[in-house]
């Protein structure tokens, strides 16, 4: 089977504070699974109305790579 490229998921802020707010503003986030997870690196804006949330590891040939110095 060939890896099909994925479009990028766009959602809106207020859609992603939608989901968030029902949480308390203490809680922890986790990008991932408890055993498989991204950490958070930043923001950057991409556009007038584009953000990016970039972590410190990437995926590659089915692979996650991390790019941090830990």
């Amino acid at each position: 089977m060939k890896n099909k490229i994925k479009e990028p998921v766009r959602i809106t802020i207020q859609q992603l504070i939608d989901h968030l707010k029902v949480f308390d503003k203490d809680s922890e986030l986790i990008f991932g699974s408890d055993e498989l997870s991204f950490s958070f690196y930043r923001t950057k804006r991409r556009g007038e109305k584009l953000v990016q949330i970039e972590f410190n590891e990437t995926i590659l040939d089915g692979k996650i790579i991390s790019h941090s110095d830990e």
